[in-house]
C-alpha cells in the first residue's frame, strides 16, 4: 500500500512536471508567435510609410514635369524660343509672363526649385526665371539632362549631380517643338535636401529614419549629409569594417532590383 502511494505521488509529480513543461512550451510558442506578429506588423507599417513617401516624391516630380509640359506646348513659349526673347523682351510685349507664372507655382511646392530655364536647340540659355542677365547666352548643353534631351527629344530626369552651390540635385528637362521640329528645352532643377526635409518628418521608433538610394546603390537622400553621393554599402563597411553587412547588402540588392518588403 505504501509503495502504491509513493508511486501515485511520483506519477502525480511527473504529471505536474509534464503540465509545467507543456505550459512553458505553449507560452514560448505564443511569445514567438507574438514576436513574429509584431515584427510583421512593424515591417508592414514601414512598407506603408515607404510607399507613401515614395509616392509623395514621385507626385512632386510629376507635378514639375506637368508644369514644364504646359510651358513647352504653349505657342507663346515656342515663339519666344524662335525669336530668342529674354524676360525683358517678353515683359515689353505683355504685362504677363507665362514663365513667371509657372515658376511662381513651382515655388509653392514642398521642394526647392533652383530656377526655370528656357534653352534653344543647342542648349544656349535664352531666359532664366528669376531673371539673371549673366546667364543669358551661356552654354548649358553640358548640364545634367540637357545633352540627353538634345539627342533624344524626349522628357528626361537626370541622375543626381552636385551643383556649384555644393548642394545635390536632379535636373528635369522637357523638349519644345515647333510643329514636329525640335527647337529647344525648358528646364529646372530641384535640390535633394528639400526632399530630405520631407523624409525627416517620418518618425520610426527612437532612432529610425528614412533614406533614398538610386539604381547604382548611391545614397541620394539621407538625414546625415556625409552619406549623400556615396556608395550605400561601401561607406558603412569603411566606417564599421568588423560588422556583418550581408543583410543590408541583401536589402539594397532587392531595393535596386525593384522589389519591396
Amino acid at each position: 500500500m505504501r509503495i502504491r502511494n509513493i508511486l501515485k505521488r511520483i506519477a502525480f509529480v511527473l504529471a505536474f512536471a509534464v503540465v509545467i513543461v507543456a505550459v512553458c512550451l505553449l507560452a514560448r510558442s505564443n511569445a514567438k508567435h507574438f514576436e513574429t506578429m509584431v515584427v510583421n506588423q512593424t515591417q508592414q507599417h514601414l512598407l506603408t510609410i515607404a510607399k507613401t513617401q515614395a509616392k509623395n516624391v514621385e507626385d512632386v516630380v510629376s507635378g514639375i514635369q506637368a508644369e514644364l509640359q504646359i510651358l513647352a506646348e504653349n505657342p507663346a513659349i515656342q515663339q519666344a524660343i524662335i525669336s530668342n526673347d529674354s524676360t525683358d523682351n517678353v515683359s515689353a510685349k505683355s504685362d504677363y509672363s507665362l514663365e513667371d507664372g509657372i515658376f511662381e507655382r513651382l515655388s509653392r511646392l514642398s521642394v526647392q526649385v533652383s530656377g526655370l530655364y528656357r534653352l534653344d536647340a543647342y542648349g544656349i540659355v535664352q531666359n532664366r526665371i528669376p531673371f539673371k542677365k549673366d546667364r543669358i547666352g551661356v552654354d548649358f548643353s553640358h548640364k545634367p539632362g540637357v545633352g540627353t534631351v538634345m539627342k533624344s527629344h524626349k522628357p528626361y530626369i537626370s541622375e543626381m549631380f552636385k551643383a556649384n552651390s555644393g548642394q545635390y540635385g536632379i535636373s528635369i528637362c522637357y523638349p519644345v517643338f515647333d510643329d514636329r521640329t525640335f527647337i529647344g528645352i525648358v528646364r529646372t532643377a530641384i535640390y535633394l535636401n528639400t526632399i530630405t526635409d520631407m523624409l525627416n518628418r517620418i518618425k520610426i521608433g527612437q532612432k529610425g529614419y528614412a533614406w533614398i538610394i538610386d539604381d547604382d546603390e548611391i545614397t541620394v537622400v539621407h538625414p546625415k549629409p556625409k552619406y549623400i553621393g556615396k556608395d550605400t554599402i561601401a561607406t558603412r563597411k569603411e566606417a564599421f569594417p568588423d560588422n556583418d553587412w550581408s543583410e543590408l547588402e541583401n536589402i539594397v540588392a532587392r531595393m535596386t532590383g525593384g522589389e519591396e518588403g
